[in-house]
């Protein structure tokens, strides 16, 4: 899997259809839900997010995991 932060203003349906998203609103968001979003790929992300910082699954856990960090904690991590 390959996650990707990008900013919720920036996300368009062709990236959302890429990636294992079914909605814009579906996605984890950062806690103030219209800043940033996790698209997440389970395969290589289309060329429209080439420009963003690519993470592994240890990479985003640690992110989300952050408890000075800013994103919307789910119960089960696995489920990024």
């Amino acid at each position: 899997m390959i996650y990707v932060i990008i900013p919720r203003d920036e996300v368009t349906q062709v990236m959302i259809d890429a990636s294992m998203g079914q909605s814009l609103d579906g996605l984890r968001s950062s806690v103030y839900g219209s800043d940033r979003v996790i698209l997440k790929f389970s395969s290589t992300p289309p060329a429209s997010v080439s420009s963003y910082t690519h993470y592994t699954l240890t990479q985003i856990k640690d992110i989300i995991n952050d408890p000075d960090g800013d994103w919307i904690p789910f119960e089960d991590v696995d489920d990024v």
